[in-house]
């Protein structure tokens, strides 16, 4: 029998899967979009953010998902995230650089 907390867990999670659109989607992956999500909720990061930050698949170590955040800012690390305007040195001294490594297990 499950416990309340995790009937009200389930009906979190249900309600989130259903808002978003994301109904097709296994399980699995749902549910690690739903837990970076709620981590990540105090730097308001949009599920397409969420959806790209993910890495899950064979020989991730375990990992699901990688958040880089430089002064809280989300720095999205895909191919296209430094371009020929992003300049190194106009990066303030003291900068807060913070990574977060997400493992989901439903």
């Amino acid at each position: 029998m499950a416990s309340n907390d995790q009937v009200l867990v389930d009906s979190i999670y249900n309600r989130w899967k259903k808002d978003n659109s994301l109904g097709e989607r296994p399980d699995d992956e749902a549910w690690e979009l739903f837990s970076s999500s709620q981590i990540m909720t105090s730097f308001s990061i949009a599920l397409d953010q969420v959806e790209r930050a993910n890495v899950d698949g064979s020989g991730d170590g375990g990992i699901d998902s990688i958040f880089v955040l430089l002064d809280g800012e989300l720095v999205e690390c895909g191919v296209d995230a430094i371009h020929d305007e992003f300049d190194v040195v106009k990066i303030r001294r003291g900068v807060e650089l913070s990574l977060h490594v997400i493992q989901s297990k439903q």
